[in-house]
């Protein structure tokens, strides 16, 4: 059993440190290549209002900003780090979801999005819950 509770810490290591450099990858596409696929990938989310050069520019320093947290949980086996990794995803989740449901600025593939930040902070929440509990036995 704790061959497995290893193997899937791992995995999220993993996962939490490529999401962030996923997220520093966009960041620079969108403030340096806004033609660029991957700076379509979180531009194009946002179908029904005007995103002018300062609005991407924010987009992009946001991304850069919860990046930070997701690379640094990573690296750093922390119940703070965790949570705070948790907590980029829950925030991350909440706007897609707003945007998409009250402002009707996002198009559907912000429920993939949403969905997908929820999931992967209630992961990092029982993370670092889990580590937090001393383990007996």
């Amino acid at each position: 059993m704790s061959v497995w509770l290893v193997a899937l810490d791992v995995f999220l290591d993993i996962s939490f440190i490529y999401n962030g450099c996923y997220d520093f990858v966009c960041c620079i596409a969108i403030l340096r290549f806004p033609r660029h696929g991957l700076a379509q990938l979180h531009t194009s989310v946002f179908t029904n209002t005007k995103l002018d050069a300062f609005v991407k520019r924010m987009l992009a320093y946001w991304i850069l900003t919860y990046g930070f947290p997701r690379v640094i949980s990573g690296l750093y086996r922390n119940p703070l780090h965790d949570a705070s990794c948790a907590l980029t995803y829950f925030i991350e989740g909440a706007t897609y979801h707003v945007e998409l449901r009250h402002f009707k600025s996002a198009n559907e593939k912000a429920t993939f999005v949403a969905y997908a930040s929820y999931m992967l902070g209630v992961v990092a929440l029982v993370r670092a819950c889990y580590q937090w509990v001393p383990i007996v036995g």
